[in-house]
């Protein structure tokens, strides 16, 4: 098994609202709803993915998870040091 991480780029767009959509659904059916299904949408995270936000996770090529990675979230942390941390939304797995 050969495991490789990535950034996504603009082609990899749809398998990566792919693999959070699924991992929405799997959440979902067992009631722990993490995120809205058009918050997924292709066209929602085009720019996040334009920025090189997120990064794909591949198994012998194929699509397997992927994470959004950031250096600074003053959206939702706006307390933390931005200049020295990390941090990491929408991680999933197929």
């Amino acid at each position: 098994m050969r495991l490789s991480i990535r950034q996504a780029t603009a082609r990899d767009l749809d398998e990566v609202a792919g693999i959070l959509r699924e991992a929405a659904r799997w959440l979902e059916e067992r009631g722990m709803a993490m995120w809205r299904q058009d918050e997924l949408a292709s066209s929602r995270i085009a720019e996040d993915v334009r920025f090189g936000l997120f990064f794909l996770a591949e198994c012998d090529g194929e699509a397997a998870g992927t994470v959004r990675f950031q250096l600074e979230d003053k959206l939702f942390w706006p307390d933390v040091a931005q200049d020295d941390s990390a941090f990491i939304h929408r991680l999933a797995v197929s």
